[in-house]
């Protein structure tokens, strides 16, 4: 299908913050199916959008290269979340957070209206990043230079914004205006739909019921995605201060040796307390080095939790409001083709789910080693006090020169800042053990909830066949 011409108008689409888009699209991105939010909003009739492209909602403000990321990620096998502008066929416009991931027979995208603070940030960068296309493609009339250099770019904003890759942003931008759109629901008082009494459609309400149950479970889960997104963002950050921190108490060390043996046979204590000093500041580097090389998994497994939780409790409403649509179209063609779309998603939340069940075991053991390395790092801590206070006062007993008064002050700043950090890192992880352990207690009742997803699924189908042969 030739996409129409629209001229944009700039002027909103308005929805309500509690509507959801939903979208089945095959591997080449031509739609499948929309939901009822979808057609109304992009204001099209649904069979102008079965069999179009989905850029027939492109709005020409939005870069291409967010697209390009939206595919490479796709293709990739690969979820992706991202601020997107839309056009709808008058030629108004629409802001969504749109979730697209791979699925039975194509791709499905789930959309809600964006509201957190981190909304207008984006909307400056893709400004800025489709200026940067523009002018590229005008000196060298290269679009898909053009498109490479606006990828690189909105890239280079997303670290500038402080994010380590654009994985870290949308983990947390989605958790952010999940969040925030709650925060919106319940403010102004609304009621999510539920199902009504439609007889022969036992399935159906079954199937609702379902994914409600795992809804709530997920919403229990989604409570704890701060403390997990504060572990993500300190573990660096604190092992990087404290691994800095070692170098220099070593360096120290080495200056407090030094300036002992200068005195010495009356150096000998204090070249002992040195010595010592050194020992230790060498171990807890050995030791910072070895848990450092392994942050990185930690910190992509604690991003990778985030996001999952936070697609899945998404995946768990949109799963609900498909369950109503259902219940209440009477058209028994369209109940097929929402049926095919049901199916895609119910697999996706699923499968989405179970990653999630994975991710907290294995986050779990990871976090209970981590926590167990900053305790030795805590005590090492402890120690390296004690020899700093018995060389303060060896140095102030034989009467040593206020070099080691300095030396041994600086140690003590050092000694307390490590302290420091390792008792805030251990604060968040001891409150993200909390979290798993919780978990642990819903895990099977989650894991039963998971199985009876494709029974109700089944029952459906069971259903339409019935219905249909009536």
């Amino acid at each position: 299908m030739e996409k129409a011409r629209v001229t944009p108008v700039n002027e909103e689409r308005f929805f309500e913050p509690h509507e959801l888009f939903f979208s089945l699209t095959d591997p080449k991105g031509v739609i499948r199916y929309g939901n009822d939010v979808f057609t109304r909003i992009a204001a099209y009739d649904e069979a102008e959008l079965i069999g179009a492209p989905h850029n027939i909602i492109r709005h020409p403000d939005m870069p291409r290269a967010a697209f390009k990321l939206l595919w490479d990620y796709l293709q990739s096998d690969r979820t992706i979340a991202a601020y997107v502008k839309n056009m709808a066929k008058d030629g108004r416009y629409y802001w969504v957070v749109a979730t697209a991931m791979p699925c039975k027979g194509g791709y499905l995208s789930v959309r809600l209206k964006p509201s957190s603070p981190l909304f207008e940030v984006v909307q400056k960068m893709y400004h800025r990043t489709l200026q940067v296309e523009k002018q590229c493609e005008e000196e060298t009339g290269n679009r898909k230079l053009a498109i490479e250099r606006g990828v690189k770019h909105l890239l280079a904003e997303v670290k500038a914004a402080g994010f380590d890759s654009y994985e870290s942003f949308m983990s947390e931008m989605l958790a952010a205006e999940l969040s925030s759109r709650a925060e919106l629901l319940r403010a102004s008082g609304y009621t999510a739909k539920r199902s009504i009494d439609s007889s022969g459609r036992r399935g159906i309400r079954q199937l609702e019921s379902t994914c409600r149950l795992i809804g709530t479970m997920i919403g229990k889960l989604f409570k704890s995605v701060d403390d997990f997104r504060r572990l993500e963002k300190q573990l660096a950050a604190k092992y990087d201060d404290i691994q800095k921190l070692g170098m220099t108490l070593h360096l120290l060390s080495i200056n407090a040796s030094i300036a002992a043996s200068r005195l010495g046979s009356q150096g000998a204590v204090l070249g002992a307390v040195a010595d010592a000093l050194s020992d230790m500041s060498k171990q807890m580097e050995v030791s910072i080095n070895h848990r450092a090389s392994r942050l990185g998994p930690l910190q992509e497994a604690c991003g990778k939790l985030v996001f999952g939780i936070a697609v899945a409790m998404f995946e768990a409403e949109v799963a609900c409001d498909f369950a109503i649509e259902l219940q209440t179209s009477t058209d028994t063609c369209h109940n097929a083709t929402v049926l095919e779309s049901l199916d895609a998603m119910v697999d996706e939340f699923e499968n989405r789910c179970r990653d999630v069940i994975v991710g907290m075991r294995a986050s779990g053991e990871e976090i209970s080693r981590t926590r167990r390395e900053v305790r030795e790092l805590v005590n090492r801590f402890i120690e390296m006090k004690a020899i700093q206070i018995n060389g303060k006062a060896e140095a102030a007993n034989s009467g040593a020169n206020s070099e080691f008064s300095v030396i041994f002050d600086e140690v003590a700043k050092l000694v307390d800042k490590g302290r420091d950090d390792s008792d805030q890192l251990l604060t968040v992880l001891i409150a993200c053990t909390d979290r798993v352990r919780e978990f642990d207690k819903l895990s099977l009742s989650f894991e039963f909830e998971l199985d009876a997803l494709q029974k109700s699924l089944a029952m459906v189908n069971e259903d339409r066949l019935q219905l249909a042969a009536v």
